[in-house]
């Protein structure tokens, strides 16, 4: 048998800093003074950043007049892409009964300060197991067709010749919308009816049936029921009509 040899090797894989890509100084001088013009913009401007007795970087706020605990007035600074404050986050969730976004960046502000905070605290919120069973949505399913008989004994309300209608009028409430009657049906090439002409106090008018609003009015010449009622009072006396 052939004896095996093992090496062991630890390479070392250095990133080179940015200037060590050019050899003139001048040109790095160049190169640096285009760096800091496109400088990207602090996250920490506009913040009132100290530094703290334990050697913490807090953020000075505007209530230090009040008499509350330094935690509060002076809140610890945290980044916002961070291992650290991403457990931070996620054991406030837990301990606060799966809490919502709102909720934990009220309790989190009582000691915190995180950069982006409601949009940390909601992409760790959207990564719990938990909150995702009892916020996903139901399954649907694309709805049936319908049977033969419903599609093609379906009845539905066609206009006649004779028919009092209301005709809509965009410019005007639905109170003033004049009164027809249609006089006229004209049917397309596919034998389908969309317009009508309709006779009204002031003339004839042709009108899209989408405009016309059919009342329930009977025109087939059926007889009109009346119903008469007896006229009692609360003694149960009944009130009978004079003949004059």
């Amino acid at each position: 048998m052939k004896k095996k040899i093992i090496v062991d090797l630890s390479v070392k894989i250095e990133k080179p800093e940015w200037f060590e890509r050019f050899s003139s100084f001048s040109k790095i001088v160049r190169v640096f003074c285009w760096m800091i013009r496109f400088e990207k913009e602090n996250s920490v401007h506009g913040l009132q950043v100290v530094r703290g007795d334990d050697d913490v970087l807090r953020v000075k706020t505007r209530i230090i007049e009040r008499d509350d605990d330094l935690s509060f007035l002076y809140p610890i600074l945290l980044p916002s892409k961070h291992y650290l404050t991403e457990c931070l986050i996620r054991e406030y969730h837990l301990k606060y009964c799966h809490a919502g976004v709102q909720i934990l960046a009220a309790k989190l502000r009582l000691q915190y300060w995180i950069f982006s905070s409601k949009r940390n605290i909601r992409s760790c919120v959207s990564r719990c197991v938990v909150c995702k069973r009892f916020t996903a949505k139901a399954l649907t399913t694309p709805p049936i067709q319908l049977p033969l008989d419903r599609k093609a004994k379906a009845t539905c309300q066609e206009l006649k010749v004779g028919d009092i209608v209301l005709i809509e009028l965009e410019n005007k409430k639905r109170v003033m919308w004049p009164m027809g009657k249609i006089e006229k049906i004209y049917s397309s090439r596919d034998g389908a009816s969309r317009v009508v002409r309709v006779r009204t106090s002031s003339g004839c008018l042709t009108r899209p049936i989408q405009k016309l609003y059919p009342l329930e009015v009977s025109t087939s010449g059926d007889p009109v029921l009346t119903l008469t009622t007896e006229n009692r009072s609360r003694y149960g006396r009944l009130y009978k009509s004079s003949k004059k």
